[in-house]
C-alpha cells in the first residue's frame, strides 16, 4: 500500500563503504537488520548532530525496528583505526542495545598497544538518568601527551576506573587512578593515586605520591 514499504535486499557500496539490509516501512514504524561496512565515524556524527573528536571506520551488524526518531533494537560494532584527540588506538568493539528510554553499553572495548579500556552501562534518552562504569589497564601516560591534552612530557603505566552518573544536563564524574611510577621530564615519582570528582561546575583532584615530601 502507498504507507508501506518493503525493503527484501538493499546492497550498496562505494570505496571502502558497503551496505547490505532488509527491512521495511510502515506508518512511521520500520524494521532494519544488515550489515554496514567501513563506515566513517564522521558521517555517522553528521546524522545523529553530535560532534567529538573521533575518527575511524564503523563496521557493524545491526537489528534494528520501532519508530524512525526512537529506534530499539541491538547493534554488534567493530571500530577500525579509532583515534581519540588525534591519539591512535588499535581496535574498539562493542555492543549496543537501544530502548525506547535507554542506549545501554552492554559491552565495549578499546585497545592500544598492552592497554585495555573497557565500558559499559546506560544512558538515559530524554533527560534520564547516566550509569556508565569504565576500567581501563596497562595504559600509558605518554598518550595524553600524543593527544595534546598534559603539556609536559611524562610517561609511566597507568590503571583507572570511573562512574559517570547524573543525567546529560548536569553529570557527575568519579575518577581514580593510580601509577606505580611516572616519569615527568627524567624524573621519576613513584608510584601515585589520584581521585577526581567533577560536575557542570568544579571539579576535584586529590594526589596522594608515595614518596614523602612530594606535594602535588
Amino acid at each position: 500500500s502507498p504507507r508501506s514499504l518493503e525493503l527484501r535486499s538493499l546492497v550498496l557500496s562505494g570505496g571502502s563503504v558497503t551496505l547490505n539490509v532488509s527491512g521495511g516501512l510502515q506508518e512511521g514504524s520500520f524494521h532494519l537488520t544488515g550489515e554496514a561496512g567501513h563506515v566513517p565515524v564522521g558521517w555517522i556524527q553528521q546524522w545523529v548532530s553530535l560532534s567529538y573528536p573521533v575518527s575511524g571506520q564503523v563496521s557493524a551488524i545491526m537489528n534494528l525496528s520501532g519508530q524512525l526518531e526512537r529506534p530499539v533494537g541491538s547493534v554488534d560494532f567493530t571500530v577500525a583505526e579509532p583515534s581519540v584527540y588525534s591519539s591512535p588506538f588499535n581496535e574498539a568493539q562493542g555492543r549496543l542495545l537501544l530502548s525506547e528510554q535507554t542506549l545501554a553499553i552492554e559491552s565495549m572495548t578499546v585497545r592500544r598497544e598492552d592497554g585495555e579500556i573497557a565500558l559499559h552501562g546506560t544512558l538515559g534518552l530524554g533527560g534520564g538518568p547516566l550509569d556508565l562504569e569504565a576500567e581501563g589497564s596497562n595504559l600509558n601516560l605518554s598518550w595524553l601527551k600524543d593527544a595534546g591534552l598534559i603539556p609536559a612530557e611524562v610517561s609511566g603505566p597507568l590503571s583507572v576506573k570511573a562512574k559517570l552518573s547524573g543525567t546529560f544536563q548536569s553529570p557527575q564524574l568519579e575518577a581514580e587512578g593510580t601509577t606505580s611510577s611516572i616519569n615527568i621530564k627524567g624524573v621519576e615519582t613513584g608510584a601515585i593515586k589520584a581521585n577526581f570528582s567533577a560536575d557542570r561546575t568544579e571539579g576535584s583532584l586529590v594526589v596522594v605520591p608515595e614518596l614523602k615530601g612530594m606535594n602535588f
